[in-house]
């Protein structure tokens, strides 16, 4: 596969990955089907936001092909695109940690309804040193 080409979506034709806005940003990749690779989470911009998961169908020469989007529910982050990063550990279980704000969300992927559940809330807090230059 070379920088730039279209990857195929859906089985039979060609088309960009898009989650339907400008960009779509990857978050992360898990077995959610159990096929032989990972499938692809996938984040919208901040007009069209959004999480989508892809399925894995298959490859063809070596590109992945790749089923068209289902949408993923997260928690709410305001009116902002999801900001976060989705993994899977050894034993098959799939997180994702969102930023809303100063908030750290955790969160677990609900399979059979295609949503990921928070865990509560981790807030950031970050001091303020005083910058002021004497003159």
């Amino acid at each position: 596969m070379i920088g730039g080409d279209p990857i195929r979506v859906g089985g039979n034709r060609l088309g960009p990955l898009s989650t339907g806005g400008v960009q779509s940003i990857p978050l992360g990749a898990a077995f959610v089907y159990g096929s032989a690779r990972p499938d692809l989470f996938a984040g919208g911009d901040r007009w069209y936001p959004g999480v989508y998961l892809y399925r894995w169908i298959n490859d063809e020469n070596s590109v992945p092909v790749f089923s068209d989007r289902r949408k993923v529910t997260v928690p709410r982050t305001g009116n902002r695109a999801a900001t976060g990063t989705v993994f899977q550990t050894a034993e098959g279980k799939i997180y994702g940690l969102w930023l809303d704000g100063m908030d750290i969300i955790p969160t677990t992927y609900d399979r059979r309804n295609s949503r990921f559940n928070e865990e509560g809330r981790i807030r950031i807090e970050i001091g303020r040193a005083s910058c002021r230059e004497r003159v």
